[in-house]
């Protein structure tokens, strides 16, 4: 409903997965990141379906060595009530040179235009992908 608050307050935590060991046999060097904040987050809706926000943390633990101790993040969202699907199908395959690739993949889309100046229409598409990742 427009005028309407939200808040949250949250523990976060983020760290690296088992994907990253695969990701070392491709020759790339495993990350190894981990970090642990609070948040507090508010959200307001001016107007029906559109949203307004800013949410920021500290730091309490980065087991990474790097000095983010504080963030913050902010934008603004249309709640559209049909924000569409896209689905995407991929082949990778690994060139000489760590870290690249070549993807042949299939993208299907169906909803709102993902180009925001026409975000009042629908489209539907099915693509075809051929890329060469660096």
């Amino acid at each position: 409903m427009a005028g309407d608050w939200s808040t949250k307050l949250h523990y976060r935590h983020l760290s690296s997965h088992p994907g990253d060991e695969f990701i070392e046999r491709t020759g790339r060097r495993r990350i190894g990141y981990t970090r642990e904040d609070f948040t507090l987050g508010v959200a307001w809706e001016p107007l029906p379906g559109a949203t307004v926000y800013g949410e920021g943390g500290v730091g309490i633990h980065d087991g990474a060595g790097r000095k983010d101790a504080v963030y913050f993040q902010f934008g603004a969202q249309n709640g559209d009530d049909d924000p569409g699907i896209t689905v995407q199908g991929a082949l990778l395959v690994p060139l000489a040179r760590p870290g690249q690739q070549f993807r042949l993949a299939l993208e299907f889309h169906t909803g709102c235009v993902l180009i925001g100046e026409s975000s009042e229409f629908n489209e539907n598409y099915l693509a075809l992908i051929l890329a060469w990742d660096f």
